[in-house]
């Protein structure tokens, strides 16, 4: 099955990826947002104008709530929001997230 996968003849299924990523020697954090950005990307392929307009309103949704969650807007965990961030380096991911819009 991994095979499959290795050839494009196949999609990894999201159990699968911790399973790839101790396979693969791969880092277990990096791998399923590369998972994640392979089915985004498959949804809006075919999509080009609105695929991209879905994108960005997409983009700017997602960072309405990092900052929510960093500035501690949605603190249900009572913890100042720290644990709604799920990078080590939020802040220069959201910094990249904004380049591109």
């Amino acid at each position: 099955m991994y095979c499959r996968i290795e050839k494009g003849e196949r999609r990894a299924k999201k159990e699968q990826i911790p399973i790839i990523a101790e396979l693969l020697q791969a880092d277990p954090e990096e791998l399923p947002a590369l998972w994640l950005a392979d089915q985004v990307t498959a949804v809006v392929a075919d999509e080009h104008k609105a695929g991209d307009k879905a994108l960005n309103i997409t983009l700017r949704l997602f960072l309405k709530e990092m900052d929510k969650f960093t500035h501690g807007e949605n603190d249900d965990l009572g913890d100042g929001g720290k644990q709604g961030v799920h990078s080590n380096n939020g802040n220069a991911d959201k910094e990249n997230a904004r380049r591109v819009i």
